[in-house]
């Protein structure tokens, strides 16, 4: 709020803001180019083996670091200079306007969130896994489809259905234009992260938060750095858009409930927000549900939002659930096709221990926290002038509408300390909350003269340095390249066969990741992998597929030789190679025998393996079905706590080669184990010959050609899942499921082409027609708010 009194001088706020913007510019360039070229030359000696030493630091930055270096300190003194001679920035804090402050946000903004934007790889966390996904999409886009099955995970998986699509549909859709996936996942972070910042913003101002306090209270939440830790070290991009989402809900349910803004405008942000939150992360969006339902009811209590608004926020409500069906009902009909398991009760209570409450105060320049825990530091602003906040409601300090807002905010916020899932990143709501109060206790400090002149803009330097040094995060990396490149590769020489990648850690271990995991060389690629993004939406033949890829990993950790059964195994699902990565490049130990040296792969082991096996025998084969769910992580390979189950599937896998007994150069098997009626074709007159004489696999299809001198049976190294729609000569064709998990197919005898795609299923279809009429239905609501007489106070 300006002081009484103070007379604006709209040109020196303007040469302040611009200064200011100057100085930031400078600061991101250190960055991206001296902090960048350090982070380089300490990872590069780090990882030979080489000493960090003084002329190692002087001398990586070189010429262009140094001279950012320089012109950022030109730049911060003349921040000084302009303060001392001319009291700049005290007087911009003092009589900013609106659109001042909403630039001052920008700026901060865009500083506190360059990290997204830094040079070379993100490997933070899950972020691999997303920009795979991102990429994936754009490829099938450039097919004409939007596709929901990967043919490149897990030997073949859902790509959509089971995980929240919207940042993949965007993201991908944002690639078709940009062609480079990593940049597109960057470079849509980095907007989010502006985006809710400036969505705060604009919710603070209709609260009627000052600019000056509105624009510090957003430039905190969306620079804080536990919002960077959640995306850029665990990797959870999704939740970008969860954040966005949850500030435009409650920006639209507060115009509802106090008649702010344009009625029919509220209507469609709050419908399309609901809908985006569900489609996004459905666990997300009960957790919002709910505490809007809670701080609606706190508000409705203490006379700041008006009944009136209820039906219309619950009918845009319903219209925005209506809308995410498309993402809802396929989950709930499709489960049990997959590896996902009901989450059970989607709130629980737990009380937090002192070690996690230090995380939200302590910064750590690392990934602080494992597993579902993804409390990170607040930041040292946003918890005082939250505490500020919480001390004038207490105190019956603040004016009666502040009051009104902090009360809601306070309860949320001691809710959000106990409330928990394992699937929620509960950090997002403590932000949320803390910040709302942040923005009440800066604008209390502000409005009684208790923060003013160089006092308020000392405590704005405190927070500019705290935020923007915890934002210079070097987590993007330079030195990863190989693997891009490795990935391009595998996708140009073996497009239809599968690679098993092994980790070499730096002790020489070989380690199997089975868990979700996307490297570098799925950023700008197609490689099938028997791994994938999301193992939930893997098919039920995961956990074996999973075991043979230990067992494999094991053999050559011990004996440098895969056993029969491992490579049988493999060769089941067409595994062709089996490849090593290390921190700096590619290749296996010399310890493996049999490997082959590759200019690209470096030493990697060949293995035998097909893509069909034939047969005349089909052999009755039922696994338990207790053995393929729930889903096996990596750590349920360790000795120490090995899951009982393990040696009942391997057991299962030795039964299944003793049947079959496969011939891979031949593509032969003695049987074909299926679940259900088996049976044998009546001996051939002459030898059987059967031979595949095409096949190709592509995003969502795979074709095959086949010539057979008599009828036969067929085992695709592709999963059985129930809406593939598989097509023999153009017909539909119901496929055996082999006992592996595998498709089994009657052949006749000829030229056959055999076509596998995904298909919609009944309930699809009604789910997309139900998300149809819920964006009518959220069109009519919105026409139906803006009948005279609807409209609120103006935009506010």
């Amino acid at each position: 709020m300006p002081e009484a009194g103070a007379a604006p001088d709209r040109r020196a706020n303007v040469a302040a803001l611009l200064a200011l913007a100057a100085a930031a510019a400078a600061i991101m360039a250190v960055s991206f180019i001296t902090i960048d070229r350090l982070k380089d030359a300490v990872i590069d000696a780090s990882l030979h083996g080489r000493p960090i030493r003084a002329g190692l630091l002087l001398s990586a930055p070189g010429v262009a670091g140094f001279t950012m270096l320089a012109l950022a300190a030109l730049a911060l003194l003349l921040l000084v200079w302009l303060e001392v001679a001319r009291a700049s920035f005290s007087r911009l804090l003092r009589t900013a306007s609106g659109a001042e402050a909403f630039i001052l946000l920008l700026i901060l903004v865009v500083l506190f969130g360059h990290a997204y934007l830094n040079p070379g790889v993100l490997l933070g966390g899950d972020t691999g896994s997303h920009i795979a996904r991102i990429l994936e999409v754009r490829r099938g886009l450039q097919n004409g489809t939007l596709p929901f099955w990967t043919n490149y995970q897990y030997a073949g998986a859902p790509l959509l259905w089971f995980t929240g699509p919207l940042l993949y549909v965007v993201g991908g859709g944002i690639d078709y234009a940009v062609h480079d996936a990593l940049l597109t996942a960057k470079w849509l972070l980095f907007a989010l992260h502006v985006l809710s910042g400036l969505l705060f913003y604009a919710w603070m101002r209709r609260l009627s938060v000052g600019p000056v306090a509105a624009a510090l209270a957003a430039a905190m939440f969306a620079g804080s750095f536990a919002h960077l830790h959640l995306l850029l070290f665990r990797g959870v991009l999704p939740q970008a858009f969860t954040i966005v989402f949850l500030v435009l809900v409650f920006f639209a349910a507060d115009g509802l409930c106090r008649g702010r803004g344009w009625r029919w405008v509220n209507l469609l942000i709050f419908a399309l927000a609901t809908a985006g939150l569900i489609v996004n992360h459905q666990p997300h969006a009960l957790f919002v549900a709910a505490y809007l339902v809670l701080f609606s009811a706190v508000s409705l209590v203490v006379g700041f939002w008006y009944r009136r608004g209820v039906p219309w926020l619950m009918a845009a409500g319903l219209a925005g659930v209506v809308t995410s069906m498309i993402a809802v009902l396929p989950v709930m009909a499709e489960a049990d096709w997959v590896m996902i398991e009901p989450a059970g009760a989607p709130f629980r209570l737990r009380i937090p221990s002192l070690s996690r409450l230090l995380h939200l105060v302590l910064w750590r320049n690392t990934r602080t926290t494992w597993g579902a825990d993804v409390w990170a530091y607040l930041g040292l602003g946003l918890v005082l002038f939250g505490l500020a906040g919480l001390v004038g409601l207490l105190l019956r300090r603040l004016r009666s509408e502040r009051r009104a807002v902090a009360l809601p905010a306070m309860v949320c916020l001691l809710a959000s300390f106990f409330l928990w899932n394992p699937l929620v990143r509960d950090i997002v709501f403590l932000l949320f909350f803390l910040a709302i109060l942040a923005a009440i206790g800066l604008d209390w400090l502000i409005d009684n003269g208790l923060l003013a002149g160089r006092a308020l803009l000392a405590a704005v330097v405190l927070v500019v340095i705290d935020l923007a040094s915890t934002a210079i995060q070097p987590v993007a990396r330079t030195d990863k390249d190989f693997l891009i490149e490795a990935g391009r590769y595998l996708e140009r020489t073996a497009p239809d066969q599968r690679v098993v990648a092994l980790i070499v850690a730096p002790d020489g271990r070989l380690e199997a990741n089975i868990d979700p995991h996307g490297t570098p060389m799925s950023y700008d690629a197609l490689v099938q992998r028997v791994v994938g993004n999301h193992n939930l939406a893997a098919t039920r033949l995961h956990n074996l597929l999973v075991t043979v890829a230990e067992l494999a990993a094991r053999d050559l950790r011990q004996t440098g030789r895969l056993s029969a059964e491992a490579e049988a195994g493999l060769g089941l699902f067409n595994v062709r190679r089996v490849i090593c990565y290390g921190a700096t490049a590619l290749g296996c130990p010399d310890t493996i025998v049999g490997g082959v040296d590759d200019p690209v792969l470096g030493r990697y082991l060949p293995v035998p393996g097909a893509p069909v096996l034939f047969s005349r025998l089909l052999v009755s084969l039922e696994p338990d079905r207790g053995l393929e769910k729930p889903v096996l992580w990596g750590d349920d390979f360790q000795a120490s706590r090995l899951d009982p189950r393990i040696p009942s599937i391997r057991a299962t896998l030795q039964a299944l080669l003793r049947i079959e007994q496969p011939d891979f150069a031949a593509g032969r098997a003695v049987a074909l184990a299926v679940r259900g009626p088996a049976g044998a074709l009546p001996a051939a007159r002459q030898p059987w010959h059967a031979t595949l004489t095409a096949y190709a696999v592509t995003l969502d299809r795979v074709s095959l050609t086949i010539d057979s001198d008599a009828p036969g049976f067929v085992q695709l190294a592709h999963p059985w899942f129930p809406s593939t729609r598989v097509s023999l000569d153009g017909q539909a064709v119901l496929p055996w499921q082999g006992s592996a998990g595998l498709m089994v197919l009657p052949l006749p005898a000829g030229h056959s082409t055999i076509i596998l795609r995904d298909g919609w299923t009944p309930v699809r279809r009604l789910a997309a027609w139900l998300s149809a009429a819920g964006v009518l239905l959220t069109i009519g609501i919105a026409v139906a708010g803006a009948w005279p007489g609807s409209r609120g106070t103006g935009l506010g």
